[in-house]
């Protein structure tokens, strides 16, 4: 049995994807699985401080001590700062990013 996944979220806000990679990152981390969800590509708006699904349940992830990460290359590129996005949601530079992918059983792109 898989136990441990990185979901990567590349869809941006309002993308019927981005929702179903937050959905399985909660579904996952509510069976008691170790994953980490990872906003990347266009993902990283969804991070973005707003309202709506995607920020409620991101919350609901952060406030159940999931593990939340934001490629910092691709808010560099999208001229999104850290203070842009919702609090609690880590910073990943790429080097992090491999050793997290290299440790999961699962990688996983929606």
């Amino acid at each position: 049995m898989l136990n441990s996944f990185v979901i990567f979220d590349t869809k941006p806000l309002g993308v019927e994807l981005s929702a179903l990679g937050i959905r399985m990152a909660w579904a996952c981390h509510e069976k008691g699985f170790d994953i980490k969800l990872v906003f990347s590509e266009e993902g990283v708006w969804c991070t973005t401080k707003k309202s709506g699904y995607h920020a409620m349940m991101i919350q609901k992830l952060l406030d159940a001590d999931a593990a939340v990460y934001c490629r910092k290359k691709c808010l560099e590129v999208r001229g999104i700062s850290e203070d842009d996005i919702m609090e609690g949601i880590k910073i990943l530079d790429e080097d992090d990013i491999t050793d997290m992918c290299l440790d999961a059983e699962t990688v996983n792109y929606f």
